[in-house]
Order: structure tokens, then sequence, then C-alpha cells
């Protein structure tokens, strides 16, 4: 080799039993013209035929430009990596290899064509698109290359692509354990997860034989299994992080309308850029697409909603959920009139909604329906009836209700409509004006609209939520609750959430209930978004643990595909009382997830077994990473049960309330000081107040009236509706707004039993309000020793109250020991400290 000029490619040609075809890839190999040196590596991986031998050994002697290398047989990977190792060992100056099959041929300036692209900043491979002989077939693979099409649809790049020396240098290698096929695939994954790409070369020059049979055959039919190994070997590759960024940047899946005649919004990502396109532009490529669609694309959904609601839903943390819903409905729809409400009093949403009374604000359309609607002018369809202002079967409907300003969902003059658009996009829309230039067939790559399918396939999901997890320090955390955060659970979420926001993560809300859900105000302090499944879950399931009804995926009424789009991109969930949930934490965990089980009480039956969330615990306890508990006595009896030490973790309840020790002290002083010799309870009724307790308070009210008692009652709770406050008012007690200004003007609580209990009895222990519980409630434990009291059962409440209500000494001390314990109980920065600690060692800083 000495007086061979030193080549800028090495084309490495594998062979094993195609000792026949090898000589016409081989001076294919060598016609190669265009001022491009190459140099050829035939490896011969140990073939059992000697035509091999004969014909790879008269090349080499021929031709100075060819070397032979014959090892043993290892696979094709195993093949391409020696004769590559050689490549970069024997030219220190190559620029690039290229892989030939020794069945295939190039055309002779098919390595100047990939080499002229290759040189081109940014392009680590060139690819052809491909045209087979044979068999024959030709297909297009020039669309922009996709990194989330390569990952999720299919091996977009052929493995005789021509490949830069830095991709090597970097150490990939092709994987010799893949003796099945797509082992090129593979190698393409690894230079995804350096952060080279690809590019299409449409007129490379390589014809491919396809024949009957042949391995790519083989390797379709074992395709299941060669594909959980490259997912299983590549996790951080298909992270949904990853598959949401590259379709933001690819493929976006949203084209978001603000006004009349601006520009137009393409995202998938709410809280990345989007890419801003005028409104001309937009019509030019939705109609271009119309012929190249896996070449050129828009948007699959159209979402048109003024830029004022779109801030208030973003400043809300409701704008992810509604696009979540909006391409659910577009599934059953051929459009969804948005109709936002602006309501303080919390969020509900109807995402199935009949014509509600207010007129829609936005409209939300699939491309497919859009394209309908545009080519059929008919006054049947459903933008006629967005023109007309009119009801129709075609059309699905959404309501939203949620603190906003009302400025901000006026319609204006300018407010975008889709029946302006449609007008905008039909100027371009003539197909006699238009025809498919390409003339490769279509099909080889997907069509850029369905990128979204293919990423919610990956991951099992029906539809993804358009949110990805921040790259940056803050960690995203999720709270899965049942039905929002009025009640005891998504109370004490709430308080956790709005402790970890301090400590700098980013809080998430997830309600999973029924399609309308309500929260409290005390939603923005807590969480930076709120989203809802939408849709009932059921509570138990047909399979039997330790005497719990469980349930197992494939148990869930379908809801699987949905519960694994809408919790999509969290580095922990924290799983509150949602039974159901549990048959998909596997899933979640595998995207890399970490799950928190938040348990509350150990419940017992009207026998005396022990029930509730626990023992779902135990049944899912190999998917938690963690396991919260409120006491050490349930911590205990998990230990008891096999849990291991290092799934548990310790979480005291502690006040909501923030206040001062002045403050404190001056509620106290002004407290006494109303009504002297008056023993002052208040109810805490919550949503969890059933009708057999609320009755059990109204009698036991009534009584302490027939009795005389000096006692002053006052009531809070969510659970006051109109009729309950009626016959509250009738038996005079008071209504307080909220707890806080309850247990400031009380000497007792008596609160409900239910997980919030806990944080009620902080509340009113920090304000020297003594809490009265009884024994089975969750929080019994906080009260021992003096800071409350504890009581059997309902019917011991009025003997107690008839002895407090003549003995103002010995509430006086209750009080102050209440106020002692509340003072001296930390607060959830201290009691959040092992869990923000566990947090840390899961995601240390770079």
């Amino acid at each position: 080799m000495g007086g061979m000029t030193p080549p800028a490619i090495a084309i490495i040609v594998p062979v094993f039993k195609h000792p026949g075809l090898l000589p016409e890839a081989l001076d294919a190999a060598l016609a190669q013209r265009g001022g491009v040196p190459v140099a050829i590596v035939i490896v011969d991986d140990g073939c059992p035929f000697e035509e091999t031998r004969t014909i790879a050994s008269a090349y080499a002697l021929a031709e100075e430009r060819v070397t032979y290398l014959r090892k043993r047989n290892g696979g094709l990977s195993s093949a391409r990596n020696v004769g590559i190792d050689y490549a970069l060992r024997a030219w220190p100056g190559l620029e690039a290899i290229y892989f030939l099959d020794a069945d295939n041929r190039l055309t002779p300036t098919a390595m100047a064509n990939a080499l002229g692209l290759l040189r081109q900043a940014g392009v680590d491979w060139v690819y052809p698109s491909i045209d087979k002989f044979g068999i024959e077939w030709s297909g297009n693979y020039q669309a922009p290359y996709s990194r989330l099409a390569h990952v999720t649809f299919d091996n977009i790049c052929e493995a005789g692509s021509l490949v830069h020396r830095r991709v090597f240098d970097a150490g990939i290698r092709f994987d010799e354990t893949m003796k099945a096929g797509y082992e090129d695939w593979e190698f393409w994954m690894q230079a995804l997860a350096r952060g080279f790409r690809g590019r299409c070369h449409p007129s490379f020059g390589l014809e491919y034989r396809q024949r009957g049979e042949s391995m790519l055959r083989d390797s379709n039919r074992q395709r299941a299994g060669i594909l959980a190994y490259m997912r299983e070997k590549h996790r951080d590759l298909f992270s949904l992080r990853n598959l949401l960024a590259w379709e933001h940047e690819e493929a976006p899946r949203f084209a978001l309308f603000t006004d009349a005649g601006g520009e137009v919004l393409w995202f998938s990502d709410v809280e990345a850029p989007p890419r801003r396109m005028t409104l001309d532009q937009h019509a030019e490529s939705f109609a271009a697409e119309e012929v190249e669609p896996e070449t050129l694309g828009t948007p699959p959904y159209a979402v048109w909603l003024p830029a004022p609601a779109v801030a208030a839903l973003r400043q809300a943390g409701l704008l992810a959920n509604l696009l979540w819903h909006l391409q659910r409905l577009c599934a059953r729809h051929q459009a969804v009139a948005i109709h936002l409400e602006a309501d303080r009093r919390g969020v509900a949403l109807e995402p199935d909604a009949a014509a509600p009374v207010s007129a829609p604000i936005g409209f939300a359309a699939g491309q497919a329906a859009l394209r309908e609607a545009i080519r059929d002018q008919g006054s049947d369809g459903w933008l006629a009836a967005v023109a007309e202002d009119a009801d129709s079967p075609q059309l699905g409907r959404l309501v939203l209700r949620f603190p906003c300003a009302e400025e901000a969902l006026l319609v204006g003059a300018y407010a975008p409509t889709p029946v302006a658009t449609a007008a905008r996009l039909r100027q371009d829309h003539d197909p006699a004006r238009r025809r498919r230039w390409i003339w490769r067939k279509a099909g080889a790559t997907p069509a850029i609209r369905s990128y979204a399918d293919y990423l919610a396939t990956a991951v099992g999901a029906d539809h993804v939520m358009p949110r990805a997890r921040g790259r940056g320090p803050r960690r995203h955390v999720g709270f899965a609750v049942p039905d929002g955060v009025a009640d005891g659970v998504g109370r004490v979420a709430a308080a956790l959430a709005t402790a970890l926001r301090r400590a700098g993560c980013a809080t998430h809300l997830f309600v999973l209930g029924a399609p309308i859900l309500t929260l409290g105000e005390d939603l923005r302090d807590a969480f930076d978004s709120v989203s809802f499944l939408g849709r009932a879950l059921p509570m138990e399931g047909p399979h039997d643990f330790l005497g719990q009804r469980i349930a197992l995926a494939g148990d869930l009424e379908g809801a699987e595909p949905a519960l694994l789009g809408l919790l999509t991109e969290l580095d922990v969930l924290v799983c509150s009382h949602v039974p159901a949930l549990s048959a998909v934490l596997g899933d979640l965990r595998k995207q890399g997830t970490k799950v928190v089980g938040h348990l509350h009480a150990l419940e017992r039956s009207a026998l005396g077994r022990g029930i509730g969330h626990p023992y779902l615990a135990l049944a899912f306890e190999h998917v938690h990473d963690l396991l919260l508990a409120p006491s050490q006595e349930l911590l205990d009896w998990l230990r008891g049960a096999g849990v291991p030490e290092a799934k548990l973790c310790l979480l005291r309840p502690a006040a909501t309330l923030s206040i001062t020790a002045e403050e404190r002290d001056r509620l106290v002083t002004a407290r006494r000081s109303r009504r002297p010799g008056m023993l002052r309870v208040a109810l805490l009724l919550g949503p969890s107040a059933g009708p057999a307790l609320r009755e059990a308070r109204l009698r036991l009210v009534a009584l302490t009236r027939q009795a005389g008692l000096p006692i002053d009652w006052v009531a809070a709770g969510e659970a006051l509706d109109g009729a309950l406050r009626r016959r509250l008012g009738a038996l005079g007690v008071g209504i307080a707004e909220t707890l806080a200004d309850a247990v400031a003007s009380a000497d007792l609580l008596l609160p409900e039993m239910a997980e919030a209990a806990a944080l009620a009895v902080r509340d009113a222990q920090l304000l020297g309000c003594v809490p009265v519980v009884p024994t089975e409630s969750p929080a019994a434990g906080l009260v021992r020793g003096g800071a409350g009291l504890i009581v059997e059962d309902e019917a011991a409440l009025l003997p107690l109250l008839r002895d407090l209500a003549v003995d103002p000494g010995r509430v006086a001390r209750l009080s102050a020991a209440a106020a002692a314990e509340g003072a001296a109980a930390p607060g959830w920065t201290a009691a959040t400290e092992a869990l923000r600690d566990r947090l840390a060692a899961w995601f240390p800083p770079p």
C-alpha cells in the first residue's frame, strides 16, 4: 500500500455465504469516481464456502486498494467492528467509513455524493433513500432526519450509510451480542445517545438487493424481542423527556391560533418556546402536506384561543391538561368548542359537556377533520355550525371553570376562529395545482402528523400530556388524589406540596376522580399545575389480597392508556388513596418516575379487622420506592408486615396555618374575652363527613340545647351546603368561613374522622383550641399527653361536654397544653426533612 493514495473513505464489506454476489459489490466499490479516494476492507466472517476466500484473495492481490481480512465467525456486528478498527489504524487520516453488504451495489458517484453532504456542519452520517432491485421497490426517506421517528417508528437509516470518523472516535461500535438482526438500528441509537445526527441524501446511489428471503426478513420475525432488548439497553434514549423534546423540535403537535391574522404557534411542550409561523407559511405547509405527508407536515391538532385566555390558562397551570383533553375529544368529535368561565371558588372541568350557557371562546380540531371541512363546504358540517354559532352532533364541548380575571375571557373582534383560518387555507388548497414530485413511494417514513401517535404508543398511552420535565435542578413532584384538595387526602397532599414547593420542587396535582371536579382556593399556593383525568376509576378490583379487593393491569375498564399519558414526565409521584392507580405504577416507574405511597391510617372494619390503604401498599410494595407514614405505630406495622426499612419514611403531620407567637397570643386572649362562662365548640364538617356523621353532630347540638348547657357552637367545612347550614342555624350554630376562623374562636374542636383530621388538630393546637378525637382517628396520636382529648365513640361526647361546660379551669389547662404542643410541634419544613433527604439522594446535583 506504499504508493496508494491515502483514502478519505474506507468501505467495509463483511461477507458470509455470499460468494457469488461478492464480485458485483467489489466492482461497484472500486468503480467510485468523483475525486474521492476509497479503500475496501473485505471482512470474511469465517465463511464456510471456499469460493469466498478465493474471490476475496484474488481482489486483494490484484488491487492495492483492497484488503482481505479473515476471522472466526462472530456475526455481522463482529465483522463490521473488525473492519472499523482495522481501517482506523491503517489510515489515520480517514474521514469516514461506509458499510456495504456483500449482496448490494453502489452507483459510481455514491461516495462522492455522500461525502459532500457529510462535510456539512451538523451531519454525522449520511443515509440513502432505498432503491431495491430483484424485488423492485423504491422508498422515500428524504424527510428531515427525525430522532423521534428513528426511535419509535422504524430504522429509517440503512446500514449502508457513510459515517463520519468522529462517531467511531467516540467509541461507538456494533453490538456483537445482537446476532438476530437490527444491529444497525442499535448502532444508530448509540450515536443518538451521544448527540450525533444523520441526514438523508436522496440521490445517494445505493442499490439494495431484495430477494424472497433474507436476514432482514428473519429479523422481522423476531422484531418484538429485539426491540425489547434495545429499549432496555437505551432506557435513557427512550425516556419520555427525550421523546417529547424531539417531538417539540421535529414534529410539533399543536398549531395555536391566538388572533385572526397573526402568527401561528407550533409546539408540543407548553413550557418550551414555540416555533413561530406566519399564517401564510402555515397555509403553504398545510397544502404541500396533502401530497408529501412524509416530507412536509403541519401539526395534527389546531387550536383557536385568544392570547389573553391562553395566558390565563398558563398562569393557572391548566394549559397542558386542557390541550390533553382536547386531543382526546378530537378523537371522538370532528371538532370541540371550548368554553372557559371565571370562577374564583376553584376549578371544575367538564370534558364532554352538554351545551353550556356561555358562548365558546375557542375551538379545536384534528387536522383530518379540518381538511375534510375545507374540501366539503356544505352547510351541515361542524365548520358551518361554528360559523352560525349553532349546535352540531359533530361538535363536542369542553367547559373549564377556573380562577381568573373576567377580562381574560372576553372575545374581541380579532379573536381567532376556524372559519377564518379555513378560508385562508382554501386559497392554497387546490389539488389541481399540486402533484407529488417525489417519485419514490411514501410510507418508508411516517407522515409527520402521525409522530405524536408513535410517541404515545412508545409509552403505552393513548395521548401524552404536552409538557416535558425540565432538565434543570428543579425536581417535578406529582400528587395523585381522588377528589381534589378540598377533601381530607387532598388537604394533606396540598400541605405536603406547599412544603416541597418552598424547598424548590415543582409540584403538580392530578385529580383522578369524576368528570366534574372542584378544587379549594389554596390551590395556587400548593401546585404549579393542575390536571384532571376526567373519568371515574374503579374503587376496587376483582382480586383478593389479604381481604382487600385490588385491581391489576387490565382491570381499569380501559383507563390504563389515559393514566399513562396523563402522569408523564415526573421525577416523583406521590400516591394518596387512589387504589386503581396501583395497577399502572410499574409502568410509570419503568419510565424513571420514583413512586411514593402516602399512607394515613390503618382503619378497622365493624368487626375490628384491619382494612385500608396500608394493605394496598403491601400488595404493590415492589413498585414503591418509598412509603410515607404519619406515625411510628404505622411504621412499626409496616415493618412487621415485611416492608424493608429502606422504603419507610416518617412524615408527621404539621399545622397548615402560618402565624406568629404574638398573633397566636392575641387570638387566645380575644377568645377569653368573648361571652365569659360559655364553652365555645367548633365542628369541622369536611367532604368526608357523611350523612351519618352530620346527623350525629346535629343530634349532639340539639341535646346540648335541651340540657341547657352554656355552649356556643360554630361550624366550618366544605360539607356545609345550604340545607345543612339552615338546620345548624335553626339550632343557633354560627358558620365560620374557614377552619382557621373556627378554631381561633373556639375552645374545643370536633373534627371529622378523616385523613385531614391530623392537619385540623395541629391547626387547632397552634391556636390553643383543644381537639377532641375518637380512638380510631388518624390524629389520635397527636393528642395524647394532655394536648387534646380522646373519646371512645360518639356517645361519649355529650357527657364530656357537660363536664367541660362547668369546669373552665380544666378547659384553660387543656388549652394551654394544646398551645404548648402546637408551638413545639415541627412545621412542614422540619416534618419533610427526611423526605427531602430521600429526594436529594435519588437526584444528586450534577
